[in-house]
C-alpha cells in the first residue's frame, strides 16, 4: 500500500521553497500523476481478471452444451432400440428448438449398426451401437 503525505504551506519552512513556487504545489502535482497511474494499473488488472472470468464462463457453458448433445445422442439410440430398428438403411430425426438428434442405421459387417448424433446449439456428439 502506498501512502502519500501532502504538506501545507504553513507547515513548511522557507528552506523547502524554491524560486519557481512552493514544494507543496510540486508534490501535489506529482501525487495526482501517481494516483492516476495507480488507478490505471488497478483498472487494467480488473479488466484482465474480468476477461479471464468471462472466458471460463463461456467454457463452462460450452461444456454444458456438450453434455446435452451427448444426452440427445443417447436418447436417439434408446429410441431406435425401442422402435426395434433392425434393418439397415433407415433414418429419422427429432427436433425441438435447439435440441436435435438424428438416427441412421447401416450395415457394418454381419451386424446392423445404429449411429445417433445429438446436436445442441454448436455442440455435436455421436454414439454408434452394433446389433
Amino acid at each position: 500500500m502506498i501512502i502519500f503525505q501532502i504538506q501545507y504551506m504553513s507547515d513548511m519552512s522557507n528552506s523547502e521553497k524554491n524560486d519557481n513556487g512552493s514544494a507543496c504545489e510540486r508534490r501535489a502535482g506529482v501525487a495526482i500523476y501517481i494516483a492516476a497511474a495507480s488507478m490505471s494499473i488497478v483498472l487494467a488488472a480488473a479488466l484482465g481478471v474480468g476477461l479471464m472470468v468471462a472466458g471460463r464462463i463461456k467454457m463452462l457453458n460450452e461444456a454444458g452444451d456438450s453434455v446435452k448433445a451427448f444426452s440427445l445422442a443417447q436418447i436417439g439410440v434408446e429410441d431406435a432400440l425401442f422402435k426395434q430398428i433392425d434393418s439397415a438403411g433407415s433414418s429419422y430425426s427429432w427436433t425441438d428448438g435447439d435440441s436435435r438428434y438424428e438416427v441412421t442405421s447401416y450395415v457394418c459387417g454381419e451386424f446392423v449398426c445404429i449411429q445417433s448424433t445429438g446436436k445442441y446449439r454448436n455442440a455435436n456428439r455421436a454414439i454408434r451401437v452394433r446389433m
